[in-house]
């Protein structure tokens, strides 16, 4: 999980990327040291879908807000919104 102190940070300080990066670092260490590492086409997907499902709630589910936020098409994240459930 990413702290809310980087969330916290200016969005357009280097410290905040810098911040979320240790803690995806942090969290690709700790899948590696699974007894079964899972493979990087699932973790891509945990990701999105994760990312999905914030902005969609951020957002009160307004998918053109929603797909904004995350630099996508509405029907883009309407089709993969649809293949995470």
């Amino acid at each position: 999980y990413i702290s809310t102190k980087c969330l916290e940070l200016p969005t357009d300080e280097p410290t905040q990327q810098s911040c979320i990066e240790e803690h995806i670092d942090a969290l690709v260490k700790k899948a590696f040291q699974l007894s079964k590492p899972t493979p990087l086409p699932d973790i891509l997907i945990l990701i999105e879908t994760a990312m999905i499902r914030k902005a969609l709630e951020h957002t009160g589910g307004n998918q053109v807000q929603a797909a904004k936020m995350l630099g996508i098409s509405r029907n883009t994240l309407r089709s993969k919104a649809n293949l995470a459930d």
